[in-house]
């Protein structure tokens, strides 16, 4: 009887200690799902290569923005993402920061060039953080693509090089009716510097010759989201 009463606690003990192992391992599951479901909702580009600079993970962002399958680019080299000079010199900068520890780009953010796989180049923000474990470290980047920012500066300082030389006088004030920009043309209409109206509002060239009313109707004209045109006397 001492015999079959320890054999059934032992196969109760079994019976519990899977019972355990099977929740355990739903739960570590489920977390992983979860992390994964966090990566692959990212929008930026999430690469994890290892010590000799091997991509160990590729999430969806970084397929979109490189052009790759994971399948096709796990496996090789971080080179293979970047143009020329850094692509030949990415292993020495990893083997200068492993024997000096003397970071240039771990824990900053910097513009680099990233090298799509159809040969495209484009400008990308990119966040190096370094995960150390028991055994090993691996480099996990988060990478933005730049291109329309680039695209929206150089549309933006165009636009302003045109108002810059445009022949007319050009004022842009806030909503409270301060003064944030001229171009050299109002400057000369005016006979007042930059230092002397940013900042002022237009009453600084107000000539007093119309009254409340005028202004009145002009700005809730404007704040209304129409356009005003008219004569003003300054």
């Amino acid at each position: 009887n001492l015999g079959e009463s320890a054999n059934k606690a032992l196969v109760k003990a079994k019976d519990e200690l899977e019972e355990r192992v099977d929740e355990r391992t739903m739960e570590l599951s489920a977390a992983n799902q979860q992390r994964q479901g966090i990566v692959d909702s990212l929008a930026d580009a999430l690469i994890i290569i290892n010590e000799l600079g091997i991509i160990a993970s590729f999430s969806p962002s970084a397929e979109k923005m490189f052009q790759y399958n994971k399948e096709e680019i796990i496996g090789r080299n971080i080179q293979d993402l970047m143009p020329s000079p850094h692509k030949e010199a990415h292993n020495s900068y990893l083997e200068n920061y492993k024997r000096t520890g003397k970071r240039k780009i771990i824990g900053f953010v910097r513009e680099v060039n990233g090298l799509r796989k159809d040969g495209s180049i484009f400008p990308a923000s990119l966040k190096v953080s370094e995960v150390k474990t028991e055994k090993n470290r691996v480099y996990v980047g988060l990478m933005s693509d730049l291109t329309n920012q680039k695209k929206s500066e150089l549309r933006l300082k165009s636009q302003s090089a045109a108002l810059k030389s445009a022949a007319n006088g050009v004022v842009i004030t806030n909503i409270k009716g301060e003064i944030v920009w001229i171009n050299p043309a109002f400057s000369n209409l005016t006979g007042y510097s930059w230092r002397e109206l940013v900042g002022k509002t237009l009453r600084i060239i107000n000539s007093g010759k119309q009254d409340k009313s005028f202004f009145k109707n002009m700005w809730d004209t404007i704040l209304a989201g129409d356009i005003w045109q008219g004569e003003i006397i300054n």
